[in-house]
């Protein structure tokens, strides 16, 4: 199953004196980033929910932000910090006094300062909290990982049209790869008339020159790997299960490699424009690479 390193889930749980609303985004990432976004009562879950995500997903950026609401009157207990309201006070004015402002303080000013109130929920069993942030993360994973799915099928769709073309260049390159020594002989057949005409031309040392550059030329060996590469690219692509997309791109860099070897040594331009046309398609597979788990 291909699974594209992007996508959004949402979750909800629903109890008698609380909610949860979980929402986990994920983006691409060549290893498994987890950051959690959680109110003062839920950052002791962060161990619990790190071992959740990552259990399900394998790379990719991954942000998991979780918000929690109380329905029961008398469920939660907010306290002032006083000692840290006074601290600001005095730091506020001697601002104030040191920027020459109005040293007017109002009740606004300080409702900026998100711990100045501790938030605590009361009557509610650490487990039974853990029990509703669970299901909402867990939902959201589900409907994340669904899109992610979606959205990898499409990646793989496109991937194996790009290889097919690939497939189509490399039988082009083959067709042309045996005419290249003929091509090279009428080539050169054609200096040495020009330079030196015709009777100076040695039929044998002409044979044994072309024969020279065929083998020089020659990329079957090339033009076979390369074929099994692309073999297994598809067979990656095709897989029902893995990490797709470091496979895959392991093998671009051989087929890349197998590319660099052929437009050095067949020395043909058909055959140079088909390796272009390649390597352009490659990069564009590695692009899209990118996106798959």
């Amino acid at each position: 199953m291909a699974l594209s390193m992007t996508g959004f889930g949402r979750g909800t749980f629903s109890g008698e004196s609380f909610t949860v609303k979980a929402e986990v985004r994920a983006v691409n990432h060549r290893f498994l980033e987890i950051a959690f976004h959680l109110p003062r009562t839920l950052m002791q879950f962060e161990d619990r929910l790190r071992r959740l995500v990552g259990a399900r997903l394998g790379r990719g950026k991954i942000d998991v932000t979780v918000y929690l609401g109380f329905l029961a009157p008398g469920s939660v207990r907010v306290t002032l910090n006083a000692g840290l309201a006074m601290g600001y006070r005095e730091a506020l004015l001697a601002l104030a006094d040191l920027c020459r402002l109005p040293d007017e303080l109002t009740l606004e000013h300080f409702l900026r300062f998100s711990d100045l109130f501790i938030v605590e929920q009361e009557g509610i069993e650490e487990e039974l909290l853990w029990a509703g942030v669970e299901a909402a993360v867990e939902e959201a994973l589900r409907e994340l990982i669904t899109m992610r799915k979606r959205e990898g099928e499409r990646l793989v769709a496109d991937l194996l049209l790009r290889t097919a073309r690939l497939e189509e260049l490399v039988t082009l390159i083959e067709e042309r790869a045996p005419s290249v020594p003929e091509h090279y002989r009428l080539q050169l057949l054609k200096r040495i008339e020009e330079t030196l005409g015709r009777p100076a031309i040695d039929e044998a040392r002409l044979a044994q020159e072309v024969a020279l550059f065929a083998d020089r030329c020659s990329i079957a060996e090339e033009t076979v790997r390369l074929r099994s590469h692309l073999g297994q690219l598809r067979g990656i692509l095709e897989a029902e299960e893995g990490a797709l997309g470091r496979k895959a791109d392991f093998i671009l860099q051989e087929v890349n490699r197998e590319l660099n070897t052929i437009a050095a040594k067949a020395n043909d331009l058909a055959i140079a424009q088909a390796v272009i046309e390649a390597k352009v398609e490659v990069e564009k597979i590695r692009e899209q690479v990118q996106n798959l788990e």
